[in-house]
């Protein structure tokens, strides 16, 4: 069975020293998980944190829209997992997917990962890892018109940007695609205020 959701979900927190914190956002599908609205799961008081957020299709495609798993202030951000498994099964992202602080971006694909048109992806600290064909065989379709079979794709105009993170693109396995960028695709590691780090490392592997 499918879960698809067409409406916002929130699980922000009221406010006060502990009802800010956001609470966690948990999708799993025997097949596909779509999501075409925002999930905020966003720290709400100062000093509340992100919730994590995941999303799995146990044999289905993930595809989701903007995500806000943002601490508020000093609040920790939420951890991001996307995980879509099966052969032909793809991961795709159509909206901005951010976090702060420690939390992590990660998309999981058997075949593949797309950020499409209108998806870019927003962490500080935290990693950025998007890896395609994770099953490491050949037989996947992709998705038609933003992603070759088994490949990671960055639609034109999108981006990935970290403060002092890494970002990670692969596309993995004996039978692995390629990993490729529209025009105007961004990706960006800035250093953070004080931190000594020069920039965070890219690495593409496709």
């Amino acid at each position: 069975h499918d879960v698809t959701v067409n409406g916002a979900i929130t699980t922000s927190g009221g406010t006060g020293a502990t009802g800010g914190n956001a609470g966690t956002v948990m999708l799993t599908a025997d097949e596909d998980v779509t999501v075409g609205a925002t999930i905020t799961a966003a720290g709400a008081a100062a000093g509340g944190s992100g919730a994590n957020v995941t999303a799995t299709g146990q044999t289905g495609d993930v595809t989701v829209a903007a995500i806000d798993a943002r601490g508020n202030g000093a609040g920790a951000g939420g951890v991001v997992t996307l995980d879509a498994n099966g052969a032909t099964s793809d991961v795709r992202i159509n909206g901005l997917v951010q976090t702060n602080g420690a939390g992590t971006v990660t998309a999981t694909a058997d075949d593949a990962v797309a950020v499409a048109p209108g998806g870019s992806i927003a962490t500080t600290s935290g990693t950025v890892s998007l890896q395609s064909n994770t099953n490491g065989a050949a037989g996947g379709n992709g998705i038609t018109g933003q992603a070759a079979a088994e490949s990671v794709a960055l639609a034109a105009n999108t981006s990935i940007s970290t403060v002092g993170g890494a970002v990670s693109l692969q596309a993995t396995g004996a039978g692995g695609g390629s990993v490729s960028s529209g025009a105007n695709s961004t990706i960006t590691t800035t250093a953070a205020a004080n931190s000594g780090v020069v920039s965070g490392a890219v690495d593409i592997d496709g």
